[in-house]
This record gives C-alpha cells, structure tokens and sequence, in this order.
C-alpha cells in the first residue's frame, strides 16, 4: 500500500516542523559552535525518521543517536550516503545499538555494512536483549556520557 500524497506531504511538515523546533531551541541551550543532538528509539513501523531527518540535515546535528530504529529506506538518504565527507565534518557522533533479539537486528547489521560501506564514521553496538525499553535504557546509559566527552 503506497502513502497518500497527503500523508508524504504530512510526514514532510512534521519533518520540517521537528528541525525548526530544534534548531529554534537550540540557540538558547547550546553554544555557537555545538549543534542539538537526536536521538529516539524506533516505533513500530516507523521507518526512522529521526535517523531520516538527521541524516538528510546533518548540518543542523551534531550527534545521532539511534536505539533500535528501523534503518531508512537508503533512497530517503541518498544525499548523506553520496557525500559522506560532508556528514563525518558535521557529526561528532553516529550512534547506533540494537538488541541480538530484537527484530531490527538483521536491519541494524545491514545499515553497519551500508554506513561502513559508504565511509560514514558511525559506532554500532550489539547489545544481548529485544525492542525493548530494559533494553534502551542500558542504550542510554552507554550513549549518554559519550555527548560530553
């Protein structure tokens, strides 16, 4: 089943509408030089957007961190997998993780490779567990120290 031309349109504002709301609270919480970070685990059937929006807009981010997302459709993140010298200058972190259980497992391998494959400087951290919040949470506690350092 193909989305609507309005539901594309919608995932697109609400795309749009997620960068200007972190770029507008950034200037307040961040310094000059540093960026908002994204981060967010999957939902069922979403097909990443945070990696999605981060990816395509990583200008805007300095760091990534993704807890059992689904990977994106790679032609929804062409622009970032055609110039991975431009994403490794602006990310100062590509964080991924994914349960041995979890039934992202295989996606998150096969994005590694992808990422691997095209250069892009990113962690991926196998982890024992499923899609789970037990499972995100010792996520979080490994990805969170590393947005300090």
């Amino acid at each position: 089943m193909r989305p609507s031309s309005s539901h594309t349109l919608m995932r697109t504002q609400t795309r749009t509408l997620i960068i200007a709301a972190v770029v507008a609270f950034s200037p307040a919480a961040f310094p000059q030089e540093t960026k908002p970070a994204t981060n967010a685990p999957a939902r069922r059937g979403d097909r990443s957007p945070p990696i999605t929006v981060a990816l395509n807009h990583h200008d805007k981010f300095n760091w990534i961190g993704a807890f059992s997302s689904a990977p994106p459709p790679t032609n929804s993140i062409v622009g970032a997998l055609d110039a991975p010298e431009a994403v490794n200058r602006d990310l100062k972190l590509f964080w991924l993780a994914c349960g041995k259980k979890d039934f992202l497992f295989k996606g998150n391998g096969d994005f590694d490779a992808l990422l691997k494959s095209k250069s892009i400087r990113h962690e991926y951290l196998e982890t024992e567990g499923d899609h789970s919040w037990p499972v995100w949470r010792r996520h979080l506690v490994e990805f969170a120290p590393k947005l300090f350092r």
